[in-house]
This record gives structure tokens, C-alpha cells and sequence, in this order.
């Protein structure tokens, strides 16, 4: 095999090979953000839920026992989003 044909092999060798990692790469990215999602879908759902249960009178300290968030955090909702119904 001739030097150019070793030179051709290799580089076609590390084309694939960063190939692969590059989709690697981009899988995990994929993972993360569906991840990430999910969280802030949960979450979000958690929050509609803390307020609907505030607004049927539930206090503060059940909301939290029910979407299972700590009660500084239901408050920190609830004051929030309180804030921009007065307005």
C-alpha cells in the first residue's frame, strides 16, 4: 500500500471514530434535555396543583405533604404567583 493510501485509511479511520463519538455526544445531550424536561414538567405540575389545593383552602403545610415539596418552597409558590393575581 502506498503512503497515500495509509494517509486515506487513517483519516477515513478517525472520521468514524469522531463519528461515533460525536452521536455518543449527541445521545447523552438528548437524555439530559428529556431529563431536564421531565423535571420542569413535574415540577410546573406540582406548582398548578399547590395552588388549586390553596385556592380549595388547604394550608400550607398539607399542600406541601401532598406534592411532596418542602413548605418553604409551596410558599415561595404561592406568594409568587399570589403577587400577580392582586395585580
Amino acid at each position: 500500500m502506498s503512503m497515500q493510501g495509509v494517509i486515506f485509511d487513517d483519516t477515513i479511520h478517525r472520521k468514524k471514530i469522531m463519528e461515533k463519538v460525536e452521536a455518543r455526544a449527541e445521545r447523552r445531550g438528548e437524555r439530559r434535555g428529556e431529563a431536564r424536561g421531565r423535571i420542569k414538567g413535574e415540577l410546573k405540575q406540582a406548582q398548578e396543583t399547590a395552588l388549586r389545593l390553596y385556592h380549595r383552602g388547604y394550608d400550607t403545610a398539607t399542600i406541601a405533604e401532598i406534592v411532596d415539596m418542602p413548605a418553604e418552597k409551596v410558599d415561595e409558590w404561592l406568594s409568587g404567583v399570589l403577587e400577580k393575581e392582586k395585580v
